[in-house]
Order: structure tokens, then sequence, then C-alpha cells
């Protein structure tokens, strides 16, 4: 009886804290010890819990049973779905106490806490720099030699995180074209093996495949070795499928046209991006502010707004900027070189919007002076 009374008669020893049973008693002292009984079969990581195992071994198989009511957008457990549905109902429960600002998720307010108190935890082993924000480490990282771990299977494209993987496969690869060298083909394998179980998982980056073939295939991404080299240029390539794409700007070839307006493109996926610009779609859309864009890029800069991430840093003052094309009209102060110049007359400008009001004997044309940065 219990269960249905406020008696709670087993006590943890190490603690204090009161339970109903012994069961839960039991359940209850693992939290003090160290034993890790549950192991992987796939990537070899222990647990303490079965249930923590469980909900492991679904980075592997690709299962996400907790499905959204709105948007049908699945989930691992049901604490991540839970944290997603804040998006729909636009609740922002978690507040700054020094600033006012409002927050869907507690991690963003966390992240967001730093900037006030200039906590920095995350550290590179290597220099011993310190960071805010440990996707800022990890983009910090590249500059050690640190390589981009996830890789598309699909064209070669690697990622430093994995939920930018998903959503370029999510918006870049779907509904492919035949001519793709077979890649539609693969792609339809992929959707079809979506539920089910993923036994082969790399070891790098944990990520599960159906079959030794696409782990192969992926785990290409993580080695220095690229076994497919343009004669033309030198470049090389981990899959033949990117190495196809690069052949093709050397042959001139665009075998992808609009529908619309007749222009055409190397790839699909550049086929794909622009098409949006006739219907107006925009895939990307911000968790934060509900703010779209037509581009994974253009949707990636706009993220660094919320975190504050500022990647691009000058290598004469160290001063960082969001975006590339800030660093670049930073770096005029240093060099005294202008990006702009006018064709007519030579004359230099700092931003295309000068030269457009430039006027040099009725006609001007501009070019870029400097190459672009990253």
């Amino acid at each position: 009886m219990a269960v249905h009374s406020e008696e709670r008669p087993f006590s943890c020893e190490k603690c204090g804290k009161e339970f109903k049973s012994k069961d839960t008693l039991r359940f209850h002292q693992v939290v003090h010890t160290n034993t890790k009984n549950y192991k992987c079969t796939m990537c070899e990581e222990t647990f303490k819990y079965a249930h923590s195992l469980t909900v492991h071994k679904r980075k592997h198989t690709g299962i996400t049973p907790f499905t959204c009511t709105v948007c049908n957008r699945s989930y691992r457990t049901g604490t991540a779905l839970k944290r997603h549905g804040i998006v729909h109902t636009g609740e922002k429960p978690f507040t700054c106490h020094i600033c006012g600002a409002s927050f869907s998720l507690n991690n963003n307010l966390k992240r967001h806490l730093r900037i006030h108190t200039g906590e920095k935890p995350f550290t590179c082993k290597e220099c011993g720099k310190s960071f805010s924000d440990n996707n800022k480490l990890k983009s910090h990282m590249l500059i050690h030699g640190a390589r981009k771990p996830f890789m598309c299977d699909l064209c070669g494209k690697t990622f430093l995180f994995n939920c930018r993987l998903l959503m370029h496969q999510r918006y870049v690869h779907f509904d492919r074209s035949e001519e793709a060298d077979g890649t539609q083909r693969h792609l339809q394998t992929k959707r079809r093996n979506k539920s089910l179980v993923k036994p082969f998982s790399c070891k790098i980056c944990l990520r599960g495949f159906c079959t030794t073939y696409s782990l192969k295939l992926h785990e290409r991404g993580h080695s220095e070795h690229k076994e497919y080299q343009c004669g033309l240029c030198g470049k090389a390539f981990h899959n033949k499928y990117s190495f196809g794409y690069h052949q093709r700007s050397h042959a001139g070839e665009k075998p992808f046209v609009c529908d619309v307006c007749g222009k055409r493109f190397f790839h699909t996926a550049s086929l794909k991006q622009h098409e949006r610009i006739h219907t107006g779609e925009k895939p990307y859309k911000c968790d934060q502010c509900g703010k779209a864009f037509r581009t994974d890029g253009n949707f990636y800069r706009h993220l660094r707004i919320h975190t504050g991430e500022k990647p691009f840093e000058c290598v004469h003052c160290q001063k960082k900027f969001h975006q590339s094309n800030q660093l670049k009209s930073h770096l005029q102060i240093h060099t005294g070189q202008k990006l702009y110049s006018c064709q007519q007359c030579g004359q230099g400008f700092s931003d295309s919007r000068q030269l457009k009001k430039h006027s040099c004997d009725g006609s001007c044309h501009g070019v870029m002076t400097t190459s672009t940065l990253g």
C-alpha cells in the first residue's frame, strides 16, 4: 500500500533520499557508483542504466520514435520532442536575470549568460585559448588541422556539425535527377532504409549505416587519402560523385537547366537553389526568431546573430566578425587596398555602393579587386 501513500520507508545510506520501494532505492543507488554494466555492441560505449543504452543505440539505428504532431519532425527522446514543441508555441520561459532577454531553451540562456559573466569554460588543448561556447571551440580547432568529421556520402561535402550535415542532405539532395551518376538510386535506397536498423557504425563520429559499402564510403571522409585526383588541376576527392561534379567545371558542361528562365548549372543542387528564386520557397527557418532563408549559407550566417559566433578574425588586430565580407571590408584599414575599382578610370572604392554612385564619362563597370575569403 506504500505506493498510494506518502510513506517512504527505504532510505539511501549515501545521501539520505527516501523511496517508497526497494526497487526504486536500488535503481537510485547506481548514481553513487562508477559501475557501467550496459555496453553498446556497436561502439563499445558503456552506461549505468539500461534506458541510457536504449536511447544511445538510436544514434546508430536512426530510430526516432517521438514525433511532433504539428510538423511531423521526429526525435530520439521525449525530452528532445518537448524542447522542440516550444518552437510552435512561441513560448520563451527562460529569462536572463541581468538584461531580461528571453529564450526558448535553457541551453541558449546559459550561452547568453556567458556574455555577461565573461566565462569561457571551453579551452583549446593545443594553444590554451578559451571560448564561451563549445561550437566556437570546434570551429577554432580547424586552425590546428582538425577535420570536419561529418561527410555527406552523396556529394562528399564535409561539415563540422552533424546537424548541418542532416540539413544539407534534407534540402540539397531531395528529389535529385536521374542524371546524377546513380546518386538518385543511392538516395532512394537510403530513404527506404531510414527506418531500418543501421548495424555498421563509424568509430570516429558514431554515425550508423545500413551497409558496409555506405560505411566505407563515409569513412573515406575521415582519412587524408583522396582516391580521385583531377588530371587538369590536381585537386583530389574522396569519392567519384564529388569528383564527377568537379570535372564538369573544367568541361564547361552544365546539364541542369531551369524550366522557368533557361539558366544552366553544373550541379543539380545549384539548380534547386536557383529555382527558389522563382518559387519564393525559403526552406531554412530559424527556430529562434522564425526568419526564413533560401540558402543554407544565408541561414548559417544568420544563426551567428543568435549564438554570437564570430569566426572571421583579422590577422592584424584580432578583431572578429560574423561574416567574411565584414572582415574583407575591415582589412582595407590595414592594407589600404580597395575592394572595388572602376574599369574606366581605375578609381578604387571600399564598397560596391560607392562604386555604383561613381560616374565616369557616363559609363562605368566595377570589378572586385581582391579574392574572396573562406
